[in-house]
């Protein structure tokens, strides 16, 4: 069944594409409803595509060598996920779970890496995406370099106290 015009629409990649390629996404995508703690991308898939988010969160995790769940990044509604291994066409390099009842959409990796580099306005967004996750990660080194367990908790209450 294909994902509803409107609803593509409401998703950060596709706000300003042109209906005809909007209709063209929502018959190649696939969406699935995913319960809490439920993975969406598993981390090695060589096969992943790219997620787009409908409705509920996501989150981004690893794991420590002793089996330690490590949170990376969460994906909020409208936005998408998966982009890395899509443009570098490596596996995915983290998993990504529904830490709540989640309507995702997947289009695969060939049409994703068309579409992110079908327009100028496409790349900037997906590019965005990454700075952005590159500075959080980066902000997020610095958190965990201060030398006392204190200073850490400080710095990172300040970074949840300040909007991106």
């Amino acid at each position: 069944m294909p994902i509803l015009i409107p609803i593509l629409q409401g998703l950060r990649l596709f706000e300003n594409l042109p209906l005809p390629q909007l209709q063209e996404l929502s018959a190649a995508m696939s969406e699935r409803r995913v319960e809490r703690r439920e993975v969406v991308i598993k981390r090695g898939d060589a096969e992943a595509g790219l997620g787009f988010l409908i409705e509920g969160r996501l989150q981004a995790i690893d794991f420590t060598l002793d089996g330690r769940e490590v949170g990376i990044d969460f994906v909020e509604q409208r936005d998408f996920f998966g982009e890395l291994a899509v443009i570098d066409g490596q596996p995915a390099p983290e998993y990504v779970i529904a830490v709540a009842p989640s309507r995702v959409a997947m289009l695969d990796r060939v049409r994703a890496r068309q579409l992110m580099f079908s327009s100028p306005a496409t790349s900037e967004v997906v590019a965005l995406r990454l700075a952005q996750r590159m500075r959080r990660s980066a902000r997020q080194r610095a958190v965990l370099a201060l030398p006392s367990s204190f200073q850490r908790v400080c710095a990172q209450l300040i970074i949840l106290t300040q909007a991106e």
